[in-house]
């Protein structure tokens, strides 16, 4: 009686188990052999659509995406892991009939690692190969049709073939409290982040995923994200203001060095965080103007004028700085027509259209882009307006 007992106590006790042992087979699985990360998050859906397409009727499919590192490649590992180990994950409810699937990366492998691979393995319509970072499809193609396996590819560069485009989900907000569990659970170390720190950190980022995980894998960065959104100066900002003092005392080759340093060493946080970028190359282009390399101050600018970047300017620095470079290199025209387009919003623009407009006169220079009216004149009419204007202005833009 008393063993009957105790098998009616263990049955139940032993169902109930079951889904944790499941849970650990599938978590220790995924640790073994699988090219994507345990920190996968989210976009799951994309994963199946993209095999779905496959199943249903196209056999070459290009993954697109909004820009670099939005996750491209994360998802076309995961499809790669999805096929190979289809056990290990329960969403997968399809069937799948693919029996392998190959990730290629043609940034480390050329035309003989592909002869290669084709020739040593069981390759056939049951076959999924993805290549990513593709520079050249022909090739690829080519080999498709005498071995017929299922075809996805993303391209290096955008290119225009008549395949099937899967463009990926953007990455949401609300996913990355769970993405930063997940990379806490790789490096215990770093800290938890707030509602507000995860919104400035997707602000910071535009939402892209490849620069979001990788600010959230160091502590250095989480720091920086805790700093900008509780309004302190960052670390990175307290050392572009040490070269910025530099720069003020005329030391240019020390605060060229200092940035260069700079880089060297954040070189992942600087490409990561897009307010750090634009505030570094502002400040490199300044660098390179005080040592009379305008062109290469221009250079540096027009990296920071995208759309990415430029919504970080403030009091129209970024069109001041560069019309100034313009000024430099004597394309006084191309400078005022800039000047001209923010003088309604920015005080800073008429006062610094008065020693072009000075110039243009003192060399017989009479024409100016936007108006009917002459240089001199032009530089009355501008002066009279900044007069009278200035009043209520800052007082840099008054002293000017």
């Amino acid at each position: 009686m008393t063993t009957i007992a105790v098998v009616v106590i263990l049955i139940p006790a032993a169902y109930s188990a079951l889904p944790l042992i499941e849970d650990y087979r599938i978590r220790k699985n995924k640790s073994k052999n699988c090219l994507s990360q345990n920190t996968f998050t989210d976009r799951e859906d994309d994963v199946n659509n993209i095999i779905e397409k496959l199943l249903t009727q196209e056999h070459v499919i290009e993954i697109t995406g909004n820009g670099k590192q939005c996750g491209k490649t994360w998802i076309a590992k995961k499809i790669v892991d999805y096929i190979n180990h289809p056990n290990d994950y329960k969403k997968n409810k399809k069937s799948i009939p693919y029996k392998a699937a190959y990730y290629i990366d043609m940034k480390g492998h050329n035309t003989d690692y592909i002869d290669n691979l084709l020739e040593n393995n069981i390759i056939n319509s049951k076959t999924v190969l993805i290549f990513d970072h593709v520079c050249e499809l022909d090739y690829i193609l080519t080999k498709q049709s005498l071995y017929h396996f299922q075809l996805i590819y993303i391209f290096e560069k955008n290119c225009n073939f008549n395949f099937f485009k899967y463009n990926i989900s953007a990455f949401q907000e609300k996913n990355i409290d769970d993405l930063h569990e997940k990379i806490r659970s790789n490096y215990s170390e770093i800290d938890r982040i707030t509602k507000y720190e995860i919104q400035t950190l997707y602000e910071l980022t535009e939402g892209n995923i490849g620069k979001i995980h990788l600010m959230l894998s160091s502590q250095k960065c989480v720091v920086w994200i805790k700093d900008i959104a509780a309004g302190k100066l960052t670390d990175y900002e307290l050392i572009l203001n040490k070269i910025e003092m530099e720069l003020l005392i005329g030391n240019y080759r020390k605060a060229d060095e200092m940035l260069d340093q700079l880089k060297q060493e954040n070189g992942k946080s600087l490409f990561a965080n897009n307010s750090f970028f634009y505030k570094y190359n502002l400040l490199k282009a300044d660098c390179e103007h005080l040592l009379n390399n305008y062109s290469s101050a221009l250079s540096v600018l027009s990296v920071i004028e995208q759309d990415l970047y430029c919504k970080n300017s403030k009091n129209y620095e970024l069109e001041l700085c560069k019309a100034h470079y313009y000024k430099h290199l004597w394309m006084c025209n191309e400078a005022l027509e800039i000047l001209y387009q923010i003088k309604q919003h920015s005080y800073a623009a008429k006062v610094d259209s008065f020693g072009i407009l000075l110039a243009k006169y003192f060399i017989n220079d009479i024409y100016v882009p936007y108006s009917e009216s002459n240089s001199l004149d032009k530089f009355l009419d501008t002066y009279y307006d900044a007069s009278n204007n200035m009043q209520g202005q800052e007082s840099r833009n008054a002293l000017k």
